[in-house]
This record gives C-alpha cells, structure tokens and sequence, in this order.
C-alpha cells in the first residue's frame, strides 16, 4: 500500500499540506471579495441622516446575495476540508480537478455581484440566476468528479468507512442538484429559483452538524 509522501514526491503529487495550504487561500480570498460587493452609500454634507438610512435600505440585494455566497462559500468550503482529510496521498490528477473546482469558487464574487444589480429587474434576473446557477452548477461537478476521482483512484484512507463514504457521495451531488435545479427555475419561476440556493446552503451546514450530534450521543 502506497503511503503520504510528506516530502512531495513529484510521481505522487505534492504533499497534502500544501493542497491544503493553497485551498483555504483560495477560499478565503473568494469571501473576502464577496465584501467588495458592498459600497457605502457617498452623501452630501447637506443631506439628511434619513437619507443614509434610505440609500442602506435601497440596498438590501448586495446583502442577500452577500450572506448567501458567504454561508455557500463557506459550507462547501467545510465539505471540501472533510474531503481532503480523508485522502491520504494526493497526485497530479487530483491536483488537477481541484483546481477546476477552486475556479469556480473564485467565480463566485463575479456572478453575487451580477445577481444583486439585476435582482429587482425581472428582465434580466433570470440571464443572472442561469449564470449564478451555472457556477454552482460547475462546482458540485467538479467537486463530484474529485470525489469520484479519489475512490476510483483509491486515494483514501483506510479507515474511511462505507459511512462516511457514502455521506460524502451525497454531499458531492448535492450541489449539482440543487445548480440544475437552481437553473431550471431561474428561467420558470425565480423565487423558487432563490429557495433552492438557501436550501442547498443549509443542507451544507446542517450534514457537518449532524455527523456532531451523532458523535456525542455515542
């Protein structure tokens, strides 16, 4: 049985420290940028504080889709950190995969700031949920592939359990589902379409909670 090369041996891959290291960079920047999506409102010293509060209100869109993308970014990021713990050596095709799904995180910024300016105009909401959609859509299937990647490859360790095998091959589909779903509605009826992303999003949370509570009445 092959071991972790802490070392990174080249005909393995680099050593899970860095995958690691390199995933939660990007991941951060991604929700740090989110944050850029939100301006303070520019007054004039003549203006009233009412004003202020009217121009904060206004924007309620940026906020939405601010705490969406962030809680998304931030449960898929907690998945993504379960999946890589039980890899016990990474190579060049993982590598790969995981940089697919990393590209499409750091799409997320782009296509949040899309859905807030075109959110109160029905028009064009449906073009920004399809390609708000479509990004979570690319990423449940690149998080899917790497996850089916490190079982076809037998890149996990061997205390990983058909359990916990199996719960992660749900949390690997879940975001393609709900990215198809998500798309589907966006051009039907986009409220629904709004539903499913929170959805999605809680379901992200509520899995590593459960696995928790679990634990502790064992």
């Amino acid at each position: 049985m092959n071991t972790p090369d802490p070392t990174g041996d080249p005909a393995i891959g680099m050593s899970m420290g860095r995958v690691e290291a390199f995933s939660d960079g990007v991941f951060a920047v991604a929700v740090t940028l989110l944050i850029l999506n939100l301006q303070p409102p520019h007054l004039q010293n003549a203006d009233s504080p009412s004003l202020l509060i009217e121009q904060l209100l206004s924007q309620w869109p940026s906020y939405l889709s601010y705490v969406i993308s962030f809680v998304s970014i931030g449960a898929v990021w907690i998945t993504h950190h379960q999946m890589l713990k039980y890899a016990r050596q990474v190579d060049a095709g993982m590598q790969t995969l995981n940089l697919l799904f990393l590209m499409f995180i750091t799409l997320t910024p782009f296509t949040t700031s899309l859905l807030a300016q075109y959110i109160q105009q029905p028009d064009k909401l449906r073009i920004a949920l399809v390609i708000y959609g479509g990004t979570w859509e690319g990423n449940g299937i690149c998080f899917a592939g790497l996850w089916a990647y490190m079982r076809r490859m037998k890149l996990l360790k061997p205390t990983v359990s058909p359990d916990l095998i199996r719960k992660m091959t749900l949390s690997a589909t879940m975001g393609t589902i709900g990215g198809s779903l998500g798309i589907l509605f966006a051009l039907i009826a986009p409220p629904v379409s709004f539903f499913i992303f929170i959805a999605i999003t809680v379901a992200y949370l509520i899995l590593p909670f459960r696995q928790l509570f679990r634990k502790g009445k064992a």
